[in-house]
């Protein structure tokens, strides 16, 4: 997609609008029908003067249009932020304004002297802030499970999970993953192991599912402590979050507590070399370093990191997925 430079001076301006309108609750507020000024006010709690720039904005992005006798309805644009649309996107306008939008805006500074972007826009860095505030934990949390949705149930059928007596998910967040694992292979036990203040969502999920007998949340810091005697453990997008060295320490942690008959999972993006062939990434990529100094690796990267941590890479597998995942299989070394 070529950059039609012009456009770029309204695109951020119209994108922060359709956020905030998510935000506020505008788009729920005219999925039934129009409405007047005085009635998104009253329903929206929000003093009119302020309601009125706002759709006045969007009107001008073509997310509503405005009627003098029947006030602002959505558009068919506008129809898409719907959250039971089919083509709804809402949810991804939600957490990229959350997450991503201040954040690109401090890239400069990364490439002056490598400060993190997300750090400069928030003033903490990305799990720090997730730690401390349930609400944004509870929407990348919630993001990333529905994501996982999309690719888990294949991903579950693979033969490698065959007789895994115990499953050990770590970073797991809500466990998605491993939930969709343990309904298909009966012979499994499994553990999703994560910071304390995803036990409340991640035993939800566990009863929801019906696996409260076979499945735990442990709580756990990946940099230092995971379950022991697991026999397969799973890193699901998760070293993508971190630099090199970072990721080396989740790596050595897992190493640590894995016996000889172990394995290790991991289902990331790979990368390619050339600069055209990798322009597909590009954005992901981008996005990791953004967050949190994290990055897209290619195969060779993968494979030093692992190698340096104890680890042999053994096998690559592509994964059915809109994400371009790949399944690295490592052993000890």
């Amino acid at each position: 997609m070529s950059v039609q430079l012009p456009q770029l001076l309204p695109a951020f301006r119209q994108f922060q609008l359709v956020y905030v309108a998510l935000r506020i609750g505008i788009p729920s507020a005219l999925a039934a029908g129009p409405r007047t000024l005085p009635e998104l006010a009253s329903e929206l709690e929000v003093p009119e003067c302020r309601i009125l720039r706002l759709m006045r904005g969007l009107v001008w992005a073509e997310i509503v249009s405005f009627e003098q006798i029947h006030g602002f309805r959505l558009t068919t644009e506008g129809r898409n932020l719907l959250d039971d649309s089919p083509t709804s996107l809402a949810g991804g306008i939600l957490f990229h304004g959350r997450f991503f939008y201040s954040a690109w805006g401090h890239l400069d500074e990364y490439m002056r002297d490598a400060r993190i972007p997300f750090e400069q826009a928030h003033g903490r860095r990305l799990f720090d802030l997730l730690s401390n505030d349930p609400e944004s934990a509870r929407e990348f949390n919630g993001a990333m499970s529905e994501r996982t949705k999309e690719y888990s149930r294949g991903v579950a059928d693979l033969p490698v999970f065959h007789g895994r007596k115990r499953i050990v998910d770590v970073g797991g967040g809500e466990g998605q993953l491993l939930l969709d694992i343990l309904k298909i292979r009966s012979e499994s036990t499994g553990v999703i192991s994560d910071l304390p203040m995803l036990r409340p969502e991640a035993e939800r999920a566990i009863a929801a599912a019906g696996l409260t007998d076979r499945c735990s949340f442990q709580e756990g810091d990946m940099f230092s402590v995971v379950p022991e005697a697991g026999d397969l453990y799973l890193l699901k997008w998760v070293l993508h979050d971190w630099n090199d060295e970072r990721a080396g320490r989740i790596l050595q942690t897992i190493r640590s507590r894995m016996n000889k008959e172990s394995s290790l999972l991991i289902f990331e993006r790979i990368m390619t070399d050339g600069i055209t062939e990798s322009v597909p990434l590009v954005q992901a990529d981008l996005n990791m370093l953004v967050l949190n100094g994290g990055a897209e690796r290619t195969q060779a990267q993968f494979s030093e990191l692992l190698r340096s941590s104890g680890f042999c890479l053994k096998s690559v597998t592509p994964i059915e997925s809109n994400y371009g995942f790949h399944m690295l299989s490592a052993g000890t070394a």
